[in-house]
């Protein structure tokens, strides 16, 4: 990370830096240029002024040679010059290979043997001993150009590769504290704590709301954690009691609740975590009003507790232990209709059993007498003794 952003921030820099360059290089070498034209201008008409004024004596005397020694004095400087009479005539010049009869009335600049030359007049003796023209070289003028452009291009990368490097020590400064934040979220990330240095100054901001949402994703897991842990606990319950007990044991492993009571109806349950040994001084059996007290209203049910949990967080508590009340007393009812079939299912069976002897005793009475009578009716007739079998009465139907 550090890298990227710090590779981005110089590579901003450096981009921003080259735009700046390049405007300041463009208004540095405009105001040059127009600073080493006046500069020229200024010092080519004060050199003609004064050149034709030591031209008019000698022209006063005719000396067309000392004259031209002295425009040939001004070629060592690369400039070039002519002198006109009164009338327009050429007297003394010194350009090479013949004078171009153009220049006696051109004015500025003008190209001579692929040179370019500033043109500059003087009158001589207000005009009536004649005129002295010079033309000045512009080479001069771009060799100095150039030489303050180079200058000045070695000076502005010098104090670019120094800003360069005060702006990337400067990022590494402020890029320090900002790595070991990010270095202490991903070790959020990947599970482990580790507390995250104060930078100090802008970024004391950012610390603080790093360190804040962690303590709210903490206290959210811890949340959740809390929640799992009372589902599966009243989970384990077949009782609304042992509902009520196992959720209290799992509020006070969750270390957010420092004392709490559960009642079933007006029957206490369950208690945890109270730091009183007697009981009738603990404020929460008191009753007294507190801010972290609370209270949960359940089906027939409810849980009084210490804490400081919001309320969010208490009403979806509400949610599981409801969910084990209702199933707990589900099972108890089922298993009530089950002990009550049982009993039925028994006093039925029992109830057949004693029909079942009732009839057996009626139907062996009933089998002895018939026993009794036919036993009786052999006895008292001789002709069936005799005869070893029963015989039948003529007078009997």
């Amino acid at each position: 990370m550090k890298g990227g952003l710090r590779a981005r921030l110089l590579a901003t820099f450096a981009l921003g830096m080259l735009f700046l360059g390049l405007g300041l290089g463009g208004t540095a070498f405009l105001l040059v240029k127009t600073g080493l034209e006046v500069s020229l201008e200024a010092q080519g008409k004060a050199q003609t002024l004064y050149l034709a004024r030591q031209l008019e004596e000698d022209l006063l005397l005719n000396d067309l040679y000392a004259v031209f020694r002295q425009l040939e004095s001004l070629e060592g400087e690369g400039v070039l010059g002519f002198v006109l009479d009164p009338r327009g005539e050429v007297l003394v010049h010194t350009f090479p290979g013949g004078f171009p009869l153009n220049l006696k009335t051109l004015m500025g600049r003008f190209r001579f043997q692929g040179e370019i030359y500033r043109l500059y007049r003087s009158p001589i003796g207000d005009g009536s001993v004649g005129t002295l023209a010079l033309a000045f070289p512009e080479t001069p003028l771009r060799q100095k150009l150039a030489h303050l452009l180079v200058l000045g291009a070695w000076w502005a990368l010098g104090v670019t590769a120094l800003a360069f490097l005060l702006v990337s020590r400067a990022a590494d400064q402020f890029l320090k504290p900002l790595e070991a934040l990010v270095q202490g979220v991903r070790a959020w990330q990947e599970g482990w704590e580790r507390a995250l240095p104060d930078p100090g100054g802008e970024l004391r901001v950012l610390h603080q709301a790093l360190v804040a949402y962690r303590e709210r994703v903490k206290r959210r897991e811890q949340e959740l954690s809390t929640l799992n842990q009372v589902a599966e606990a009243v989970n384990r319950a077949e009782t609304p009691e042992g509902v009520l007990q196992n959720a209290l044991e799992a509020l006070a492993r969750s270390g957010l609740f420092r004392c709490g009571e559960a009642w079933l109806g007006e029957v206490r349950v369950g208690k945890v975590l109270c730091p009183y040994r007697d009981e009738e001084v603990c404020p929460l059996k008191r009753g007294e009003q507190k801010t972290t007290y609370h209270t949960l209203e359940l089906t027939e049910a409810r849980l009084l507790l210490d804490t400081e949990a919001p309320q969010a967080f208490l009403e979806a508590i509400k949610a599981p232990i409801e969910a084990g009340l209702h199933r707990a007393r589900y099972t108890q009812a089922l298993k009530e209709r089950a002990q009550e079939r049982s009993q039925l299912l028994k006093a039925l069976i029992q109830a057949q059993e004693a029909e079942r002897a009732r009839l057996a005793r009626d139907l062996h009475d009933q089998i002895g007498q018939i026993l009794t009578g036919i036993d009786l009716g052999l006895s008292a007739n001789p002709l069936s003794s005799q005869h070893g079998g029963p015989t039948s009465d003529p007078a009997d139907p």
